[in-house]
């Protein structure tokens, strides 16, 4: 299927302030980046998130080879979000000129 990625890029925080008390992280999405996406596992077993059980796990392709995250927002071409989660494995595709997500 046809979607956008999106890289939660870290902007600013951690550390401490004057006082002594923790500067909190503050992120944004970067911009989104075409990709084409497969579901490889989707099922209701699995972790409780929204008082829902799901257990998803996604294989993303795209064409920016210089993609590069930690966690990911996938979304689907008409810009529903499909899932926000970490990344598990990132390894370009040299043969074919692509990045391939694990998610």
């Amino acid at each position: 299927m046809r979607g956008t990625i999106q890289s939660l890029n870290k902007t600013s925080g951690g550390g401490f302030n004057e006082k002594g008390e923790p500067i909190p992280d503050s992120s944004s999405w970067g911009n989104p980046v075409e990709c084409l996406y497969v579901a490889n596992v989707y099922n209701n077993r699995g972790t409780y998130q929204d008082g829902v059980f799901t257990q998803s796990e996604y294989s993303i392709t795209t064409k920016d080879l210089t993609f590069k995250a930690t966690e990911i927002l996938l979304s689907d071409k008409d810009g529903n979000v499909v899932c926000r989660k970490p990344v598990q494995r990132l390894e370009l595709l040299e043969s074919v000129k692509r990045v391939k997500i694990i998610v």
